[in-house]
């Protein structure tokens, strides 16, 4: 077979237009999310591993079902694009993605409505958004001590978030973001495509997707991800569960020594991820596991609370309002990104709000 400046033409044009059809197939059938954000978001933190950057403003988005626009103050806290004075009561939310917003924009995250549910019931107050993507409590306790001083809350309210943060208090040193925001991936000379590629071609996501999960199956076998689940709804009393148990509490009891230095009231939420809530997701995963085990979706939610009354901490399980709504339903989380969409972020201020108000100290001081 000759080959002419044609037929390579013909063949360049065949890859291109299967290339673009597959694209749109793709973007179609089977959409692929991604972490996007602009660079310099976070910066390096000695102690707390990364923070948001102060004074910044960035964009964040996963590609298929949100783009939101991000903006720090000189605290390094998220804030609305239209920022209002502060008044003199302050709340300071702490916690990871939940709380900052991860999906919606700032004025529509759990703070933000915290602070128009309030406002709703005649109370006044700042809430203040003190949230970072990925932070475990151990990371949001070490950010308390950092800025506790300067925001001088009256009251703090910190979510624990039940998917992950027992694992996360165990691990919080090893928590990295490699996309280009906290600890860089090495470029090379090939790196200007392949992120260009990653942000805007979802075939070329797809593509670098599988080998990675048939890699993570041969490595951590057939039923990994059902193992995850299950360390969490049908856990052993093992020492790595123990540990994780035994960290948290340490870090819960100091969380409590922290507010009371700051003479602030403390109240922690308990957030549910999404799978506790939506039957159809519990469903789906009892599936995939053996009949010999029988989940409890509500097991971290008993054992945090446990621990909580231990030490005395005000707690509120926002878990029957959010499964509630989800049965008469309310899309509460994103269906990818697995976040509160922006009638998730509603719903848990609007309960935080109405459990604030029901402890009754509140009205005098802010605070339960």
């Amino acid at each position: 077979m000759t080959i002419t400046p044609r037929s390579v033409g013909i063949f360049i044009a065949t890859l291109i237009l299967a290339g673009g059809a597959s694209e749109v197939l793709i973007r179609f059938v089977a959409p692929q999310d991604a972490r996007l954000q602009t660079p310099n978001i976070y910066q390096p933190d000695s102690i707390l591993v990364y923070r948001l950057t102060p004074s910044h403003t960035g964009e964040f988005s996963n590609r298929v079902e949100y783009h939101t626009v991000v903006r720090t103050d000189e605290r390094g806290l998220r804030v609305p694009l239209r920022s209002a004075s502060e008044r003199r009561r302050r709340v300071l939310m702490l916690g990871d993605s939940f709380v900052f917003g991860q999906g919606v924009e700032a004025e529509e995250a759990l703070p933000g409505q915290l602070e128009l549910a309030l406002a709703g019931q005649g109370d006044s107050v700042t809430v203040l958004n003190g949230g970072v993507v990925g932070y475990s409590t151990v990371q949001e306790v070490a950010w308390l001590e950092r800025i506790g001083a300067t925001v001088k809350p009256d009251l703090v309210v910190v979510a624990f978030f039940l998917g992950n943060d027992l694992q996360d208090n165990r691990t919080s040193s090893l928590e990295r973001y490699v996309r280009g925001v906290i600890t860089a991936a090495q470029p090379r000379w090939y790196t200007p495509v392949t992120d260009w590629a990653y942000r805007h071609v979802e075939l070329y996501d797809l593509a670098r997707k599988v080998p990675q999960a048939w890699a993570d199956r041969r490595r951590n076998g057939p039923n990994a991800v059902v193992t995850g689940y299950s360390r969490k709804y049908h856990p052993p009393n093992d020492t790595v569960y123990r540990a994780e148990m035994s960290i948290t509490a340490t870090t819960l009891a100091r969380l409590a020594s922290d507010a009371k230095a700051l003479n602030a009231k403390l109240l922690v939420v308990l957030v549910p991820e999404a799978v506790q809530v939506e039957r159809a997701r519990q469903a789906k995963l009892v599936r995939l596991v053996p009949d010999s085990i029988r989940f409890d979706f509500d097991h971290p939610n008993h054992d945090v609370a446990g621990l909580l009354d231990s030490l005395g901490i005000r707690w509120l399980d926002l878990t029957p309002a959010l499964r509630g709504a989800a049965d008469r339903g309310e899309a509460l989380y994103y269906p990818i990104d697995g976040h509160w969409t922006r009638a998730g972020n509603s719903l848990a201020a609007r309960t935080v709000a109405d459990g604030l108000i029901r402890a009754r100290g509140f009205r005098d001081s802010a605070v339960p």
